[in-house]
């Protein structure tokens, strides 16, 4: 005997005979914390049947019985009982495709309900899982700009061949620069931006000039953990505002700077900050955004480091200062590694500094 189940109702195939229903009526009492039940048996080696419909305390089923001359309590029955007996079976037929038509009815509201029950569960972990991986890339995002604020620095090397971009690279790396970007106009930028990402693995490796959504696409492939822009670009901020990558676009006007937090930007490069205004432009932008973080950038020297992170600034892009022309064109790695030295030890004292005066100040 076949006995498939659902949350609220049993159903039992290829019951035959009447021991083989009295076991079954038998299952069914013993389960009375079900809702409903049907039961019917596979038709014989005879043409009549008989229908008996059976209830208990807290269910009901429907038994369609075989009825052959073999099976007990059918031998010996008389014309006239066979015939009271057919018209029974006439007067339970119709109550007999009521019951299942309602027990098929009751099973499909069942497996909708259940349906509808999986799809809002699935939607509900759906969600949840969602606001936790925006919660997790926040957090990420969060520990970049920190990491950022606490440098005061990020380093920008642009150079002509991939092979002076990584020497150059190490030599700031290892004069003690903790934040590197390599813009993306240095050929073989992505490599050489792999390569110094698995030497330097404590070290912030970032790619910078990110103009488009591919270009952010191939650096974050290579390992970028942040991106600088020198503009900003609704869908390429909106494209990063929930992600694990730091995405820092740039703007001129406060008009571009408050647009590009709006749109989900953590923090907001001034470029050219020196043709703007330099120190006295950040700080005026300062006023009405002290709640956006603003990184300095184009055209700073290092005697200008202190000035920019006091009047604001949460750090500042050196370019020439660490990676000089004259050092660059002869190879000698040895000067920017000095450079490098210099230029993380100053911006790490102002952004104390600044820690400290802030700390006292609430």
């Amino acid at each position: 005997m076949d006995v498939r189940t659902n949350t609220s109702s049993i159903l039992f195939r290829g019951a035959t005979g009447i021991a083989a229903a009295e076991n079954v009526l038998s299952t069914l009492v013993s389960l009375k914390n079900r809702t409903s039940f049907l039961a019917f048996s596979r038709p014989c080696c005879c043409k009549q049947a008989t229908t008996a419909v059976a209830t208990t305390s807290s269910t009901w089923c429907l038994l369609q019985l075989a009825d052959c001359r073999r099976t007990r309590g059918v031998r010996g029955l008389t014309s006239a009982q066979r015939e009271q007996q057919g018209g029974t079976m006439v007067r339970f037929e119709a109550q007999s495709k009521d019951f299942v038509g309602r027990s098929a009815k009751c099973a499909s509201e069942e497996e909708e309900d259940l349906e509808t029950r999986m799809k809002m569960e699935e939607n509900a972990a759906s969600t949840t899982e969602a606001i936790t991986s925006a919660s997790s890339s926040s957090l990420i995002m969060q520990e970049t700009l920190e990491r950022i604020r606490t440098a005061g620095i990020i380093a920008c090397l642009r150079s002509e061949s991939p092979e002076q971009a990584v020497d150059a690279g190490r030599a700031a790396l290892d004069g003690g620069i903790n934040v590197l970007e390599v813009t993306m106009t240095t050929p073989g930028a992505s490599k050489v931006i792999m390569k110094l990402v698995h030497e330097y693995s404590s070290a912030l490796i970032g790619a910078g000039t990110v103009l488009t959504l591919q270009e952010a696409g191939i650096a974050k492939e290579a390992g970028a953990r942040f991106l600088l822009s020198p503009v900003a670009i609704q869908e390429t901020v909106t494209a990063h505002s929930n992600g694990h990558v730091l995405f820092i676009p740039g703007a001129m006007t406060p008009s571009e700077v408050l647009s590009a937090f709006n749109w989900g930007a953590a923090a907001v490069k001034i470029y050219p900050v020196c043709l703007l205004g330099g120190v006295q432009f950040v700080r005026a932008l300062k006023k009405p955004f002290p709640h956006i973080p603003l990184i300095a950038s184009s055209g700073i020297g290092l005697d200008m480091v202190e000035s920019y992170i006091s009047a604001g600034a949460t750090a500042v892009v050196l370019s020439d200062s660490i990676f000089m022309k004259s050092a660059m064109d002869k190879h000698d790695y040895h000067q920017i590694r000095q450079q490098a030295t210099i230029a993380a030890s100053k911006c790490a004292v102002a952004a104390t500094k600044v820690a400290l005066a802030g700390k006292q100040g609430s």
